[in-house]
């Protein structure tokens, strides 16, 4: 009798032990769960470098590197030595989470305080600005921002230094994008633009072989025709377009980018704005803004807008009377940047930041 009671109450612990078991198992299966599902929304950290990686031009298109087309979308720094104090990361993070994934930093090279007078301050002002950029798990932009020196060869030497030694710094990084020449103009030809980029591009591809290259067009990045006559011949290549849209009214013509795309010509928007005049811009009509980027949405083509500066015109992006060192709000913003910064919300997932 007393070994079938014991028997019965071993029986009882078991299976109060085998309940306790089993409530266990479920409370750790429940907890598993719900630590895989927020990993998995950390994970989703938007459409950044981490999830489209080394980036491709295929027929015209910007691809990554699963052969999905991607268009960047982002913002454009000005000259790097004059507004650095816009490039932290916390104002690059601020763009980041409104749905920019590509930053452009622009690098005068012939300018104050450009290049070609102080290359190790302009140097370093170009590595933070980018090291930011890829912080914030945004495509970066290297541009060599000729302007005033109208004719890229004209300082041929310091771009080769300039460009070996930021692409062996940055090598074989996915996130890095490399524009050679913005804007030449004055008298400047399709052919002047081509030996420059036949000395310039192997400099590059010695160490960044699938890096995607852009290369400016004459008349300020806007003549097209030579460049679609004659191509370059190298891979990963692609043609920037640059425009400034009317900011009274006046309606978009995309004739050009039009014939860009029918010819299947990869083109890259590096740089794009609202022409007001030298005020800052004051109840601007978005027509030919709307217009622009639409255009620019349906064939998916990529751009950078000017500029992160808060400079006292139509451009920037940033009031003239902010003086902000650190993360941007929209209170900062001018009529442009709170435009600017509406549409890459209203185009882009909503972004989970990586800090």
């Amino acid at each position: 009798m007393g070994n079938k009671i014991r028997w019965k109450a071993a029986a009882v612990l078991l299976t109060v032990l085998l309940l306790i078991s089993v409530i266990v198992v479920l409370n750790y299966a429940t907890q598993i769960k719900e630590l895989k599902q927020k990993i998995a929304g950390y994970e989703d950290i938007g459409n950044g470098i981490r999830r489209h990686g080394q980036l491709q031009v295929r027929e015209g298109t910007l691809i990554d590197e699963s052969g999905n087309p991607i268009q960047l979308q982002g913002i454009s720094s000005h000259g790097l030595t004059w507004y650095p104090r816009h490039t932290n990361a916390g104002a690059l993070n601020f763009w980041k989470e409104a749905g920019a994934n590509v930053f452009r930093a622009s690098m005068y090279s012939d300018q104050e305080r450009g290049y070609i007078y102080y290359p190790e301050e302009s140097s370093n002002y170009l590595y933070i600005a980018v090291e930011n950029a890829l912080a914030c798990d945004m495509y970066a932009i290297i541009d060599w921002h000729i302007l005033y020196d109208s004719n890229p060869l004209d300082h041929m030497d310091e771009a080769k230094v300039f460009f070996e030694d930021a692409a062996s710094h940055y090598r074989n990084e996915p996130g890095i994008i490399y524009e050679i020449c913005n804007e030449p103009n004055d008298d400047t030809t399709w052919d002047d633009i081509t030996a420059y980029a036949k000395e310039i591009i192997p400099v590059i591809r010695k160490y960044a072989p699938a890096s995607v290259i852009v290369v400016g067009m004459p008349n300020y990045c806007t003549d097209y025709e030579p460049v679609l006559n004659t191509p370059l011949e190298f891979d990963n290549i692609m043609y920037a377009f640059h425009q400034y849209v009317d900011g009274k009214g006046a309606p978009y013509d995309s004739y050009i980018l039009e014939k860009m795309v029918e010819n299947q010509m990869p083109v890259f928007v590096t740089e794009w704005g609202i022409g007001l005049g030298a005020q800052e811009g004051k109840e601007v009509n978005f027509t030919a803004s709307d217009r622009f980027l639409d255009f620019l949405d349906k064939y998916n083509i990529s751009w950078t807008v000017w500029s992160l500066s808060n400079m006292d015109n139509s451009h920037a992006l940033i009031k003239a009377e902010s003086r902000e060192y650190g993360a941007l709000s929209v209170e900062d913003l001018s009529e442009v940047g709170e435009y600017v910064y509406e549409r890459l919300k209203a185009s882009s997932p909503p972004i989970k930041t990586i800090y």
